[in-house]
């Protein structure tokens, strides 16, 4: 159902059907929550609520609420990380790296798609790349505003 609810929360951003999207998309998010109907199967979890979040960070950065955006794609980057075989990794980093460069933190978005390039050369076994740490602190200070609450909910 949390999946269910993802994708249709998708389609619905892309036909701009925000609210519908966004009430899918926290149905989603307490479906996944600790303690909820998930409980006894933790890995699906974490891997459903990293997804959620990701959305959560798409919605939000279609609707130009960027710090939101950013927020929510940073969980989702953080659970990615923590938890084994989550569903793409590697994008959450590409859609990190677009949130900050239209917050003209271009330096940090720069860092992030080299992060993302590393870890797809990685999952595909193509050796190493030198450009990237996979695994970088969206909070940074490259210099450029990241401050502010832009009141995304």
């Amino acid at each position: 159902l949390t999946a269910m609810y993802n994708t249709l929360a998708m389609g619905a951003v892309e036909r701009g059907e925000f609210d519908s999207a966004y009430e899918l998309l926290k149905k989603a998010e307490v479906m996944t929550d600790e303690g909820a109907g998930l409980a006894s199967a933790p890995q699906t979890r974490l891997r459903l609520r990293a997804v959620t979040f990701s959305n959560l960070g798409c919605y939000f950065k279609r609707k130009g609420k960027l710090h939101a955006a950013l927020q929510y794609l940073e969980e989702a980057w953080g659970i990615e990380q923590a938890a084994p075989r989550t569903e793409n990794p590697a994008g959450t980093l590409l859609n990190i790296c677009a949130a900050l460069s239209e917050l003209d933190r271009h330096r940090e978005a720069a860092r992030f798609a080299s992060d993302a390039l590393a870890l797809l050369r990685q999952e595909l076994g193509l050796g190493a790349d030198d450009g990237g740490d996979v695994g970088g602190d969206v909070g940074g200070d490259d210099g450029g505003d990241d401050g502010g609450d832009d009141g995304g909910d």
